[in-house]
């Protein structure tokens, strides 16, 4: 569902209509000021910087801050963002030899999910560059999971397929549902 919202994919969209990374989102359904959750260019220290301070900015229809900066953040990345990643939020000093004062401000997460490929998301092909990242604060409503059935262990130990073959069959159901939310609790970059 990330890496569907960033590349703009017919998967759904937020509740302004508009896909869950975009330019110009608007808190009211016609009219209000635009808001962009989306940061472009590669992740660095800049583009991580220009994510916290979109979070920041992001204002309800009244103009009210909506204080989303300050709650703790998750960045997001895929493995080929890792090491960029872990030197923005983990690294002492910059390059320059001062303080890092990005250290500790996310907790990194590394998806095997966000590589370089097209893969289907929920029957829709989605392709990734492999350099997408997020920023997505704790207990986010960006995207909704709805547990509908928990997953369960099944198994085929009797019939007539396991006396023939000797084989058994096993697999797990499970019923769930995906839609995107707030657009206001994720800021994401294409890599790009």
């Amino acid at each position: 569902m990330l890496a569907a919202g960033i590349q703009g994919v017919a998967l759904g969209t937020t509740y302004d209509g508009q896909n869950l990374i975009d330019v110009d989102h608007t808190t009211l359904s016609t009219g209000g000021t635009n808001q962009s959750n989306k940061v472009t260019g590669a992740l660095s220290v800049t583009t991580y910087q220009q994510a916290r301070q979109r979070y920041w900015n992001f204002q309800d229809e009244n103009g009210i801050p909506l204080n989303v900066g300050n709650r703790r953040m998750n960045l997001i990345v895929g493995p080929a963002n890792y090491d960029v990643a872990n030197l923005i939020i983990n690294q002492t000093t910059g390059a320059t030899g001062a303080q890092n004062v990005e250290r500790g401000t996310a907790n990194l997460v590394v998806s095997p999910w966000l590589t370089a490929g097209t893969r289907k998301i929920l029957g829709v092909p989605v392709t990734l560059t492999g350099l997408e990242w997020f920023m997505v604060p704790d207990n986010s409503s960006a995207i909704i999971i709805q547990h509908k059935r928990a997953p369960e262990f099944l198994s085929v130990e009797d019939g007539e397929f396991p006396f023939r073959t000797g084989k058994f069959l096993y697999g797990i159901e499970a019923e769930f549902g995906a839609a995107y939310g707030l657009w206001q609790e994720i800021v994401g970059g294409p890599g790009v």
